[in-house]
């Protein structure tokens, strides 16, 4: 089996290479690690790479979020997991609701989450077609909200900002989209959802990433749950 991080940097060339195909745009890309192992081609024309030595096995990633919204300066900015793949369509329909209607929050799906074997995600990378996906769909396992992360989404970069950006008291990735859309309802800001599912391609499960993983979930519920008393207040 490839190691872990081998897979997670072909899903994210294979990222790059399919948001490249269809929109025009620059990549801003962030890896915090205790050793460089992404070393992007040489004059790559829109990508910015910055690597952050980091020994914590627990990837902060609400804290990184907000240091690359802080590094950008683009009205509108997306974050986006590695082998997170959505129709072209969808993107467009969440780029136009920060442009023309008070969204400050828009995520490119709405429907479910497809978690992609090795096959199709294989099948995927030969054909560079979002489409197949969709016809294989019926035969993919769906992720239950509980597992739904944050994968990706956009944000009016500024007015996301000014609410506080990402809960850095968040650590870890348990919880984090139930706590940000929460957030969004109690500052009564506009979230829109594109209509269509999401797929998440293949990569070998880290032994890593599930060290401490109930501490982390227990942390994350408290924090849901200080956001829904700031609703209630």
């Amino acid at each position: 089996m490839r190691r872990y991080s081998d897979q997670v940097i072909e899903n994210l060339n294979t990222t790059i290479d399919f948001i490249r195909k269809h929109f025009k745009t620059n990549f801003h890309l962030l890896k915090a690690d205790t050793e460089q192992r992404y070393f992007p081609a040489e004059n790559q024309e829109g990508v910015r790479y910055e690597f952050i030595r980091d020994d914590n096995p627990v990837f902060h990633r609400t804290k990184w979020i907000n240091r690359l919204l802080n590094s950008v300066d683009m009205p509108y900015a997306g974050v986006w997991e590695p082998g997170v793949i959505v129709m072209p369509d969808q993107i467009k329909n969440s780029v136009e609701s920060l442009r023309y209607t008070e969204a400050i929050l828009s995520i490119p799906y709405s429907e479910r989450i497809y978690r992609c074997d090795q096959l199709a995600s294989g099948i995927y990378g030969k054909s560079k077609k979002p489409e197949v996906l969709l016809v294989m769909a019926p035969a993919m396992p769906v992720e239950s909200n509980r597992k739904n992360k944050g994968q990706v989404f956009l944000v009016n970069r500024k007015r996301y900002l000014a609410t506080g950006g990402e809960n850095e008291k968040l650590y870890g990735e348990e919880m984090e989209n139930m706590v940000r859309l929460k957030m969004m309802d109690v500052l009564n800001m506009t979230v829109y959802h594109s209509a269509g599912p999401l797929f998440c391609l293949w990569y070998p499960e880290s032994r890593i990433h599930k060290n401490n993983q109930m501490h982390r979930e227990i942390l994350s519920r408290k924090e849901l749950l200080n956001t829904c008393k700031h609703a209630e207040a």
